[in-house]
Formats: structure tokens, C-alpha cells, sequence
């Protein structure tokens, strides 16, 4: 008879220990494989199964939190990098519109550095007027070539757009590559490239229209 219970206690214990087993194993077990699916297919919208209330459903409640707030933050992050592709987009999309405006415009354009004076970027109606090649004005000043008649009238208009911010129809007179004089009508504004402040130049080329004023008063 002791035999016998004590066979039907350790059966009963087994059956205990192997339900409890179950109850501890199985659901980090589950844990375990929901972890790996996310990590393999970086799929944030995964949870896992909560079976019971305890601490193990506290453990798997954590667990689907820690999923929220990285879903949350991905999500987040992608939005952020779809907002910044799309700005980054608008702005090369602008800035090639610029710089075709910029090379086809008929008014001379110019743009230098405020800091130094170098030229940045010239158009094609720049080099005919003064008659250089591109390579021979980019990264040079207005003073290394010998641009204006007069500096004095250089520093006056820097003078005036750092004061305005801009300036319009400022008379200049400029020497060409040949040494011929040119009398032009300017405008300059302040810009902004790269955080570098510039100064973008149009010109219009009065020299003609002068010429032939003066003969008719003759």
C-alpha cells in the first residue's frame, strides 16, 4: 500500500512539474520565436500571444510595448526620410530650373562670393560682354581682372546691399577683356548658397544705347 502511494505521488508530481514546465516553457518559447520572426523580417507590427495574466503575461506585455514604441519610431523615421527625399527633390528640381534660367538669360548674371569676391558661377551673356573664357573667371575676383572702371563703385554697391539686402538700377562702368569700356545698369541681391553669403549681379548693357543718344544730340 505505501508502494502504491508512493508511486501515485511521484506520478502525480511528474505530471505537475510537467504541466508547470509546459506553462513556463511554452511561452517563452513563443517569446523566443516571436523575437527571431521580427528581428528576421524587421516586421515591428508583430506581437506576441499572451496566454495568461501573470508574470509571464506581464513579461510578453512589456515585450509587445518594447514592439509599439520601435514601430512607432520606425514609422516615424520613414516619414522622415520620405518628407526629406521629397524636399531634397524640390530643391534639385529648383535648382536645375535656376541654373537653366540662369545660363539662357540674355541679361549678363554673375554671382560671387561676399566674402572674397570670387566669381561662383558667370552666364554665357557675362563671358560675350567681357570676352573671357568660363575657366578664366571662375574663382577669380572682379579686382584680379580689372572688371570695374571705377572700384570705388564696387565697395559703394557691396556697401549698399549689405545695408538694403538689395539694390536696383545702380549705374557702373566696366573694361572688358579688350580694354573697351562698357556702361551698364545693375541690379544685386543677397543670396544664400550653401550658407555662404553671395552676391547674384544682373546687368544690363547700356553702352549702345548711349552711343546712339549721343549722336542724335549731335
Amino acid at each position: 500500500i505505501v508502494a502504491g502511494v508512493l508511486l501515485t505521488s511521484a506520478c502525480v508530481a511528474y505530471l505537475l512539474s510537467a504541466r508547470l514546465q509546459r506553462l513556463i516553457s511554452e511561452p517563452i518559447l513563443h517569446l523566443e520565436e516571436t523575437a527571431s520572426r521580427v528581428a528576421r523580417e524587421k516586421n515591428y507590427s508583430i506581437r506576441a500571444y499572451k496566454q495568461s495574466s501573470d508574470e509571464m503575461g506581464r513579461l510578453i506585455d512589456g515585450f509587445n510595448e518594447m514592439l509599439a514604441g520601435i514601430q512607432a519610431r520606425d514609422a516615424a523615421l520613414r516619414t522622415e526620410i520620405w518628407e526629406r527625399t521629397r524636399a531634397d527633390e524640390a530643391l534639385r528640381q529648383s535648382q536645375e530650373r535656376f541654373s537653366k534660367a540662369f545660363e539662357a538669360s540674355s541679361v549678363l548674371l554673375g554671382i560671387s562670393s561676399l566674402v572674397d569676391g570670387r566669381f561662383l558661377d558667370v552666364n554665357e551673356a557675362f563671358l560675350q560682354m567681357f570676352g573671357y573664357e568660363r575657366s578664366g573667371v571662375i574663382g577669380r575676383t572682379a579686382q584680379d581682372l580689372g572688371l570695374w572702371l571705377q572700384p570705388e563703385q564696387r565697395a559703394k554697391l557691396i556697401r549698399l546691399v549689405e545695408q538694403e539686402g538689395s539694390v536696383r538700377n545702380f549705374e557702373a562702368q566696366f573694361r572688358t577683356k579688350s580694354g573697351t569700356t562698357r556702361a551698364t545698369l545693375i541690379s544685386a541681391e543677397r543670396v544664400e548658397l550653401g550658407r555662404e553669403p553671395c552676391l547674384l549681379i544682373s546687368a544690363l548693357d547700356l553702352t549702345e544705347r548711349m552711343n546712339l543718344e549721343a549722336q542724335l544730340r549731335q
